[in-house]
């Protein structure tokens, strides 16, 4: 292969490269908007009723 050969492959590799970096950054924003929203919903799931939540028919007396 002539030195203008080489050249033109090495930058046809680079460009590859490039192109291969955007698609895994583009990657890596989407996976973390789907972690991002996974941690909203589970923050808005409800609580389960008990201790951290009385009702009038579960509660807790605390005497001092």
């Amino acid at each position: 292969m002539s030195a203008e050969e080489l050249q033109k492959q090495q930058q046809l590799i680079e460009t590859q490269i490039a192109v291969l970096r955007a698609e895994i950054a583009k990657i890596q924003a989407d996976d973390a908007d789907k972690t991002k929203e996974s941690d909203n919903n589970a923050v808005s799931a409800p609580t389960g009723d008990g201790v951290n939540r009385p009702s009038a028919q579960n509660q807790i007396n605390v005497y001092i």
